[in-house]
C-alpha cells in the first residue's frame, strides 16, 4: 500500500468515527494538503483553496507558538466547531 493509499485509509477511519466529523486533511510542514476526505456539504461551503490557506495558516500558527512549547507542551493538531 503507498503512502497516499495509507492515508486515504487513515483519513476515512477519522471521519467514520463520529458523524459530526465533517473533515479531515492530513497536511505537510509547509501546510500543503497531502490528503483530505470531505463530506459533501463541507467541500461545498469550504472550497480547496480555501482549505490550502487554512492549512498555510495553521502551519505558520504553530511554528510561531513553538516559542511557548516548553511552557504548554507542543501543538500538532487542530479542531474545530461550527458556530451555531
Amino acid at each position: 500500500m503507498s503512502l497516499l493509499e495509507s492515508l486515504d485509509v487513515l483519513c476515512g477511519s477519522i471521519l467514520a468515527v463520529d458523524k459530526n466529523i465533517q473533515s479531515v486533511a492530513v497536511i505537510n510542514n509547509k501546510g500543503r494538503v497531502m490528503e483530505k476526505i470531505a463530506k459533501p456539504m463541507f467541500a461545498e461551503r469550504f472550497p480547496d483553496h480555501l482549505n490550502e490557506l487554512f492549512c498555510m495558516h495553521y502551519v505558520l500558527q504553530v511554528s510561531m507558538g513553538r516559542d511557548f512549547d516548553e511552557n504548554y507542551g507542543q501543538s500538532t493538531t487542530i479542531y474545530m466547531k461550527e458556530k451555531t
